[in-house]
């Protein structure tokens, strides 16, 4: 007789690893996107819903996207943000501004489109231009008020925790001897009938997740020094400011939400 054998039952239990960006975290949070489990590499990022897929693909077919994220009665929302982080970013001389946001709007044509097809017409500059304006004042007055030792643009930050890591860059970022000021450019756009407080609290609590990732991984870089953030809305010209005492709890805020997206213990395939 031979001995009987009997194939033993196999569990992976390597943990899970959570791979996202602070942004994703406000995507997950309005329902523009979803986490996605690949069981084989037990790993778990974050993906646009199949709903947000076919509105970008509209939008790129030259259908329109809606005003909410900045979107002018001549551009692409993209373009337009992109538009104005790239002006606050590089700041070239103010008789280059077309030809740079030009240059930017042909980056970010779709394969087959023509030059002339991703030029921003005339009539759209001056939204642009506005927009990048009052950003750029907002940021000269703070670094004024506050005396920063450092300023950095596109300020890369990671979050790491047990089983996740947070990659992202905060648009500005200004450091003095105390403290971390995060400064994020909005470029959504108010409704007519809505008014600014309104508008500043519906989409500072729209971005919070955002803002409380950066928070958190400036916190985790270095404990001593005090956080604040300010998203700057170009639409209305005003501020929202998050306190170091509201940014306190940024860690824990975010621990919430990647415990969300792990799969439960022992969890397969979703």
């Amino acid at each position: 007789h031979y001995p009987v054998r009997e194939r033993s039952s196999y569990t992976d239990n390597r943990p899970w690893e959570l791979r996202a960006s602070p942004s994703d975290l406000t995507r997950l949070a309005d329902g523009s996107s979803q986490w996605e489990y690949n069981s084989d590499t037990r790993r778990v990022c974050v993906v646009p819903t199949e709903e947000t897929e076919r509105e970008t693909s509209d939008e790129h077919r030259g259908e329109k996207a809606g005003a909410e994220s900045g979107e002018s009665e001549w551009t692409s929302a993209d373009v337009f943000g992109q538009a104005v982080h790239r002006l606050c970013e590089v700041r070239p001389p103010r008789n280059e501004w077309e030809q740079f946001i030009n240059q930017v709007a042909a980056e970010k044509h779709q394969p087959g489109e023509t030059a002339r097809a991703t030029a921003v017409p005339s009539a759209a500059l001056p939204d642009i231009e506005t927009a990048a304006e009052r950003a750029v004042e907002f940021v000269d007055e703070l670094h004024d008020r506050v005396g920063p030792q450092a300023s950095y643009d596109e300020f890369p930050v990671t979050l790491t925790r047990e089983q996740a890591e947070l990659q992202g860059f905060i648009d500005h970022l200004v450091v003095t001897e105390e403290s971390y000021y995060i400064i994020d450019y909005k470029t959504d756009r108010k409704s007519d009938d809505e008014t600014v407080g309104a508008f500043l609290d519906r989409r500072a609590t729209h971005h919070e997740p955002q803002v409380k990732a950066y928070a958190a991984a400036l916190q985790e870089a270095d404990p001593a020094r005090t956080t604040e953030a300010r998203l700057f809305f170009t639409d209305v010209n005003e501020p929202y400011r998050w306190t170091h005492a509201e940014l306190e709890s940024a860690t824990e805020y975010v621990d919430e939400r990647v415990r969300d997206g792990l799969p439960n213990a022992g969890a397969g395939q979703h």
